[in-house]
């Protein structure tokens, strides 16, 4: 009996070495999967790693992709001697990029940026596309020209209302201790502003403490400068301007032809915008005009009419014969000197190679233009709105440009569609009427008191005065005393390449040597753009000259001004233009 009990409580064998197996199996699957586990971490982290490396390479070649953009004169031609490609390399990725043109957005050239970065099996690729970034006004420098060589500072003023982007390029020689904007003492800026400076002089000192406050949209230190005062980059732009007119409108260029009877004459083509009573824009083109000028002594310092000295790179300046009044060729229209032509006429097509972008009006002028018609309108008949600008033209002229009465944009097109204008007079989005103006010289709103104080026009063979403004009150008809209106209304997208946008015969000691409408100063409002090497004077405030109301016109920051005629230095992607995409190869 008690054997078989003891045989009975005897445990099984082998038991425990079989529940010994099946736990070294589990654990050893619970370790491998784990190693696994740690093994896909490792791989993943890896991948993430090299992943956000090719990024950053990528991103680091398209910077220097912008940067190559940014330094060349003229991207068209760059691109016409080479397609610009490059590399970047870093210890565990590397990076490359290519250029090239894509298209037309309005007339803006859209060039495409396609960069590319590798780390590992990891490949990161963008494909940006880009366009010449636009401000509203843009600066050279933001002081005027006050002797031969020197130059002095110009102030946003108290109460003025400055409602357009600024961008102002660094002063040469650099100025490390001061700001290169100055304010007196409290302007209103309504849009951001940036600057090719730094915020701090090279000590770390603050340049800006004292005025940051005034930039409540912002401003921003270290863009790229405009290339306005490049006189590399605007004689290529013009070269392209004008082969774009010479393979499709080679009438449209103009060399025009001084009368050498005229006193200090100057040779210049009058361009004269009309509606008609058709409802159909016109230019009148009047070519082998003469201007009398008229010039103070380089040592006459009582004006600010100066213009920058070709080849000095925007450091020396001179005195030029200002707008006194004009000439044209006796019995013009007979003797073809003179020409009516819708706006529609001066259309061309720019292309790059087989790529269209839309057409625009473009007139050339190897000389002066003169923008303006008179306020008698007997010598154009059929006239419903002069002065008035309907379609999209630029006008460019190696010499200077001068405005001779308000000019606008008209609110309707050739179809007789309507477009309503916006809070402070600026054109509707959609208005498709545009005009640019582009001076090598400077563009200059004419004093219309120095057509009756240089005396009254005289006869000269072969010519017939021309009048332009307003005519003054009792005054007969064609008669030299004239003004302009106030306010003066100027609606264009101005750049001035060889000096500065502003007003002529302004006294730097204010004592009124330019004839206003009324009062000491008058108004002057712009809609549109501006861009001048080195500042113009407008007016000397409640003395002489005019008092500033600028305004952005936007449909001019979108490039709808034909001829590619911009200058910014920088580049800046296209609404949904930027597209990013990541890859593991095999």
């Amino acid at each position: 009996m008690d054997r078989t009990r003891n045989i009975r409580t005897q445990k099984p064998a082998g038991s425990a070495l079989v529940l010994a197996v099946l736990l070294l199996v589990i654990l050893s699957l619970l370790g491998l999967s784990m190693l696994k586990a740690a093994q896909d971490a490792q791989e993943y982290s890896i991948q993430l790693k090299r992943k956000a490396a090719a990024q950053a390479a990528a991103e680091a070649a398209y910077e220097q992709a912008v940067f190559w953009m940014s330094q060349q004169p003229d991207l068209f031609v760059a691109l016409e001697k080479k397609s610009p490609q490059g590399t970047v390399s870093f210890p565990d990725s590397s990076g490359s990029y290519q250029i090239r043109f894509s298209s037309f957005a309005d007339s803006r050239p859209v060039f495409e940026v396609a960069a590319r970065g590798q780390s590992g099996q990891m490949v990161s690729t963008l494909n940006v596309f880009l366009v010449q970034a636009m401000t509203g006004w843009e600066m050279g420098q933001c002081r005027v020209p006050s002797g031969p060589s020197s130059t002095a500072e110009v102030y946003f003023a108290n109460g003025e209302i400055i409602a357009m982007p600024i961008h102002i390029n660094t002063v040469q020689p650099p100025d490390d201790r001061n700001p290169d904007i100055y304010v007196q003492p409290d302007p209103l800026f309504l849009e951001p502003v940036s600057m090719s400076e730094s915020r701090y002089a090279s000590d770390g000192t603050d340049k800006y403490r004292r005025i940051i406050d005034l930039f409540d949209s912002g401003i921003f230190f270290d863009q790229p400068k405009s290339r306005i005062s490049d006189e590399e980059a605007v004689q290529l732009k013009f070269d392209w301007f004008v082969q774009m007119l010479q393979e499709q409108k080679p009438n449209l260029i103009f060399r025009p032809v001084k009368n050498n009877l005229v006193p200090l004459g100057q040779p210049a083509v009058q361009l004269e915008f009309f509606v008609g009573t058709d409802n159909i824009g016109y230019v009148r083109i009047t070519n082998n005009c003469t201007v009398r000028g008229y010039q103070r002594t380089v040592s006459d310092t009582d004006t600010w009419d100066y213009k920058i000295k070709p080849g000095s790179g925007g450091t020396l300046f001179e005195k030029y014969p200002v707008y006194g009044f004009h000439y044209i060729p006796a019995n013009a229209s007979a003797a073809g000197q003179q020409i009516v032509l819708p706006v529609q006429n001066t259309y061309v097509v720019p292309r790059y190679g087989s790529t269209e972008g839309p057409a625009g009006g473009q007139i050339f002028v190897d000389g002066n233009v003169i923008i303006g018609s008179a306020s008698e309108t007997a010598s154009l008949p059929n006239v419903r709105q002069l002065n008035t600008v309907q379609g999209k033209i630029t006008v460019a002229a190696t010499g200077n440009i001068w405005v001779a009465a308000p000019i606008q944009v008209s609110d309707r097109d050739d179809s007789g569609a309507s477009y309503p204008r916006q809070a402070n007079g600026l054109p509707h989005p959609d208005n498709p009427n545009a005009l640019g103006l582009v001076a090598r010289g400077v563009v200059k709103i004419i004093d219309p008191g120095l057509a009756a104080s240089l005396g009254a026009p005289g006869t000269v063979a072969g010519a017939v005065y021309q009048p332009v403004a307003l005519l003054d009150k009792g005054q007969p008809a064609g008669s030299p005393y004239r003004h302009l209106p106030d306010p003066m209304i100027v609606e264009a997208a101005v750049t001035a390449c060889g000096g500065g946008w502003g007003a002529e015969n302004v006294e730097r000691n204010g004592y009124g040597g330019r004839k206003e409408d009324a009062g000491p100063t008058d108004n002057l409002i712009v809609r549109g753009m501006l861009a001048e090497s080195i500042r113009g004077v407008v007016g000397v405030i409640g003395r002489d000259g005019y008092v500033k109301q600028y305004y952005l016109d936007e449909r001019l920051s979108r490039g709808i001004v034909p001829g590619n005629l911009w200058f910014k230095g920088k580049y800046i992607p296209i609404p949904g233009g930027w597209k990013e995409t990541a890859q593991r190869l095999p």
